[in-house]
């Protein structure tokens, strides 16, 4: 049986010649604690194309999906919700906009 994970995970660059600001390929890897039986510290990793910045939000979604047990949230999910919002200028855009105002 394993251990709870304990740790925040750590991301690792991928395109080595490239400095962090312009590299796009990323590795979350989350530790799983340490087996009691075999003494070893398991790892679960994902790989990740965008930005720092999103992988580091994507790296805190990693760890609570490890260690809740269910995915958190979907991040193209939210970024188009984002736009969506932002189309409509703080509200409901297009149709849904017409539809939720003449209510």
């Amino acid at each position: 049986m394993k251990a709870a994970q304990t740790g925040k995970g750590s991301i690792v660059q991928v395109e080595k010649g490239k400095p962090k600001g312009k590299c796009r390929k990323w590795k979350l890897v989350v530790s799983l604690g340490r087996d009691a039986r075999t003494g070893k510290y398991p790892q679960k990793a994902r790989a990740f194309h965008d930005t720092y910045t999103q992988a580091q939000k994507a790296l805190a979604e990693f760890v609570a999906e490890i260690n809740g047990g269910a995915v958190v949230r979907c991040r193209n999910y939210s970024r188009k919700l984002e736009r969506h919002y932002r189309k409509g200028k703080g509200g409901l855009a297009g149709r849904e906009s017409n539809r939720w105002n003449d209510s």
